[in-house]
């Protein structure tokens, strides 16, 4: 849904912009950070029940993302696109990486339930990645997508497949790649900004036309977060019985709205756009924007917010006797 309405919203304010190339940026600017959010969660006492929606969103629709982004990137390069073309390439990508993944984490399982040595099977835990993606990228479907179902499965099978010492050494592993990659990559793109400023101010638009842009696309990234959720949770709350046991409260649907910095994923695909992209520098320049805005006003206000809203945090003495346990 963001990746359509951002990509209608750059269509309609920047001048000549194929359609292709707005949705491919609708599609850049559309997954959240779940390492944003979820360290300001957990540093404010966000319910942890949150905590892991968040994280889950984020996987997710990190793949979707990187997904549609390929398919506008196809669109762009294609002499003649249809409808069926498109599609056709959409299902390969998504239900190929779907199979994959499943069949990646299953072999996976199966060898990791007879690995009891914290070494080797953190060893295989990195493995794991590529034994999802390059199968899946040999079909012309989504590694990424076939990494994400991989990871989530095996996660969630973790307690029955690895010990607990392979667990904590496997956490504490990743956690150490996570913030090297997390931190390189920031590096990195930020060297890149004047660059980036420099060549979209060279562009044959106003910087006046360039501050709008980078500003609709902000607020119509924020926005239709904004109005999805409540959305989505006004249809449980009035929906059938099971419909409403199920919704959330409304004070849950404003701090989830309101969770969705932009972050590495963002980044990464701004600057994977094609060369041949029309307005590239401009686009990139927007993504920026968007990263560089959700940080700073959905991060410095998030604290606020979930204090304002009273939603009960973590019980400690709870976590001390889980941590016992």
């Amino acid at each position: 849904v963001t990746s359509l309405v951002v990509g209608w919203v750059a269509w309609a304010v920047i001048p000549g912009l194929p359609l292709a190339a707005a949705f491919a940026l609708g599609a850049v600017v559309s997954p959240p950070d779940a390492v944003a959010a979820t360290t300001i969660a957990r540093r404010v006492g966000m319910p942890r029940r949150l905590v892991s929606i968040l994280e889950g969103e984020s996987l997710l629709n990190d793949a979707t993302a990187l997904v549609g982004l390929r398919t506008a990137a196809t669109a762009m390069s294609a002499t003649a696109v249809t409808v069926w073309s498109i599609s056709g390439g959409f299902l390969l990508a998504v239900g190929g990486g779907l199979l994959i993944g499943v069949a990646a984490a299953v072999l996976m399982g199966v060898v990791r339930r007879r690995v009891r040595d914290p070494v080797l099977d953190t060893t295989l835990s990195f493995v794991a990645p590529f034994v999802a993606y390059l199968p899946a990228e040999a079909i012309h479907a989504s590694g990424v997508l076939a990494v994400v179902v991989a990871g989530l499965l095996l996660g969630h099978k973790s307690p029955v497949i690895q010990s607990a010492s392979s667990r904590l050494s496997e956490q504490i592993n990743w956690r150490t790649v996570q913030f090297l990659l997390e931190n390189a990559v920031f590096l990195l793109i930020g060297l890149q900004v004047s660059d980036t400023v420099r060549a979209a101010r060279d562009l044959d638009i106003s910087d006046r036309r360039t501050i709008l842009v980078c500003v609709a696309v902000l607020l119509a990234t924020i926005g239709v977060r904004i109005g999805w959720v409540f959305a989505v949770t006004a249809a449980y709350r009035l929906g059938p019985r099971r419909m409403r046991e199920r919704a959330w409260q409304w004070r849950y649907a404003a701090l989830v709205s309101w969770s969705g910095m932009r972050g590495v994923v963002t980044l990464a695909a701004a600057f994977a756009l094609p060369e041949q992209t029309p307005h590239r520098d401009l686009l990139v320049l927007a993504a920026l924007a968007v990263v560089g805005g959700t940080l700073l006003v959905h991060g410095t206000t998030l604290p606020w917010l979930v204090r304002r809203l009273g939603l009960p945090g973590p019980n400690p003495a709870e976590d001390a006797l889980e941590e016992a346990a």
